[in-house]
């Protein structure tokens, strides 16, 4: 029995194929460096470039989290927290932050926080394939 493109895909370890990680992995470094680039040779370019990521990553995950909040009754006192209290908290940290150390500060946070979640999805992501090798 011959096996489809999926099972030689699972079996190799892969989700789809070697193809779908070089774009996947690939296709959003090269976006990244070439966004850098374009702000480093005119900085004044940040602001078009950063607009669209927040706009397109960062609000609908805004939007989630609020609209998750919302549906969520069995706590109100950490809904407040989370919806009132806790951007406003981060406002300030952010400020103190910055105005304590320098931007430098934030960016290096922002990235730190972008590598330490990107290394525990791609640790969550193969949970269960090690799974079902071992057999539970």
């Amino acid at each position: 029995m011959a096996m489809s493109g999926c099972d030689a895909a699972d079996r190799a370890g892969w989700l789809r194929g070697p193809p779908f990680h070089a774009a996947f992995l690939g296709g959003p470094l090269i976006a990244g460096l070439c966004a850098v680039a374009a702000a480093a040779a005119r900085p004044e370019l940040f602001g078009l470039i950063v607009l669209p990521y927040l706009w397109l990553i960062g609000y609908p995950h805004l939007v989630a989290t609020y609209t998750r909040l919302a549906a969520e009754d069995a706590r109100p006192r950490l809904r407040r927290l989370l919806a009132l209290e806790g951007p406003l908290l981060v406002l300030l940290a952010t400020a103190a932050l910055a105005g304590l150390v320098g931007t430098w500060a934030l960016v290096t946070l922002y990235l730190y926080a972008q590598w330490s979640t990107s290394r525990a999805r791609a640790t969550a992501s193969r949970a269960p394939m090690r799974a079902a090798r071992s057999g539970r």
